[in-house]
């Protein structure tokens, strides 16, 4: 999810905020249309910029 955010979104972050944004859009999914959902990002994705295979899609 991470990966996803950084190409599609502009979001660059970490593992853990990929994690809480997955499970951000599972609960959403569940809850159906209509209903607001709200994560935390508490990371970034600086230190994984080195890692060239974190960024491959």
């Amino acid at each position: 999810m991470s990966m996803k955010l950084a190409k599609q979104e502009g979001i660059l972050c970490g593992i853990s905020s990929g994690a809480n944004v997955f499970a951000a859009v599972e609960v959403a999914n569940r809850l159906g249309r209509g209903k607001r959902v709200v994560t935390v990002l508490p990371d970034t994705g600086e230190r994984y910029l080195s890692m060239h295979k974190f960024f491959e899609y």
